[in-house]
């Protein structure tokens, strides 16, 4: 659960979405969803099917946060449950991408951590840090894999 949210969902969703985790606790999501991949001939089709399908998705994301944003459409709960079945495709496709390549969500949690602490050090966010991108040196220099001790 995030530690800072604007918009609060609503008892009776957040009763339904528990509801509907419990009931289906017991499928790991990765297995769940590596039973629904429609199997192509090979890996590379595999990734572009998976990358292709996040795309979709955040375009459709993007869709209901323009009509937000230009439309000054409310943010209801339509809205709000519009947005978690368009969330709960993308993470779909997510997961088929990490299946493919063998990682965990927690693999990529912690890579994305180590990168984003090189560029905010501390963990905190500033408009400095953000421009000077410490996280990307240039391409001769940079190392995916270097050592753990090298991140404040």
């Amino acid at each position: 659960m995030p530690t800072k949210h604007r918009i609060q969902i609503p008892a009776e969703l957040r009763t339904a979405l528990d509801v509907m985790k419990e009931q289906h606790a017991h499928i790991p999501y990765n297995d769940f969803v590596d039973g629904l991949c429609k199997e192509m001939p090979t890996v590379a089709e595999e990734l572009h099917h998976a990358t292709t399908g996040m795309s979709g998705e955040a375009g459709e994301l993007l869709d209901i946060t323009k009509k937000l944003w230009i439309y000054e459409k409310p943010i209801t709960q339509d809205v709000v449950e519009h947005m978690i079945e368009e969330l709960g495709d993308l993470r779909w496709y997510y997961q088929a991408a990490l299946n493919e390549l063998g990682l965990t969500d927690e693999d990529i949690q912690a890579f994305n951590k180590r990168k984003l602490l090189k560029r905010y050090p501390g963990g905190v966010y500033t408009n400095q840090a953000a421009q000077a991108r410490a996280d990307k040196k240039p391409a001769a220099d940079r190392k995916f894999f270097g050592k753990p001790d090298d991140v404040q």
